[in-house]
């Protein structure tokens, strides 16, 4: 338990101009939050609900008045610094959908952990990818994909013959899949561990991955060892 409020505002008063005309928002708003206490806030429409919680959140500061998340006043923080705070301490339910369509409901959720780039053993295990080809959508099971190639500002998730795109960076697909048996073994490459079936070396130092049905993969001479090693 804390010795302050977990989040709390003190004489918030909030205002804009519109066609030179002064509108108030809010007036003297004060309001305390106790560890493990729930609260609702009710009213009109257009009552300045949204601007109070925007105002609570950190997404926006008030004309006047301090508002404290952990004891820490907003006003006081940088941009970034607020940005983190609320990253460690606020989570958001929105009354509309701001969905990352790229992202699985469960990795929309999780964003937070990705943007703090928490340690991998916190982050969720993605089991599925929703992918879009030719005006269809289709669901591409982890579990199912053979190897990844970069592709341009896609990756193609490759399931046998077929190739699934996604809008996703090397690193980005790299880190979502931090603990589902993948490795990166070349700059434009990711395979599934468990379709390694043999790891064929060449005198540059580089190689070739073979994988069922006489998938060829390149692999860099540092992956190498490092492949040899996991794919036993």
């Amino acid at each position: 338990m804390t010795d302050f409020p977990i989040l709390a505002c003190d004489n918030v008063q909030k205002h804009f101009v519109e066609a030179g005309q002064r509108l108030e928002v809010l007036r003297g708003v004060e309001l305390q939050v106790q560890a493990g206490e729930t609260i609702a806030i009710i009213g009109a429409s257009g009552s300045g609900k949204t601007t109070l919680l925007q105002i609570l959140g950190g997404l926006d500061l008030p004309t006047s008045g301090t508002v404290r998340l952990m004891g820490k006043a907003f006003a006081d923080l940088s941009d970034a610094a607020r940005g983190d705070l609320r990253n460690q301490a606020l989570g958001f339910v929105y009354q509309f959908h701001h969905l990352l369509p790229e992202f699985s409901a469960l990795e929309n959720v999780a964003m937070p952990l990705l943007v703090r780039r928490a340690p991998a053993a916190q982050q969720p295990v993605v089991d599925r990818f929703l992918v879009k080809k030719l005006g269809r959508e289709f669901l591409v099971r982890v579990a199912d994909i053979d190897w990844i190639e970069a592709s341009g500002n896609y990756v193609n998730l490759r399931v046998g013959t077929r190739a699934y795109p996604l809008r996703e960076t090397m690193a980005g697909i790299e880190s979502r899949l931090a603990g589902a048996g993948f490795m990166r073994v070349h700059r434009s490459a990711i395979v599934n561990l468990d379709r390694v079936q043999e790891i064929v070396p060449f005198d540059t130092g580089d190689g070739e991955i073979r994988l069922a049905g006489e998938v060829r993969v390149p692999v860099s001479r540092r992956y190498r060892k490092e492949l040899r090693e996991k794919a036993r």
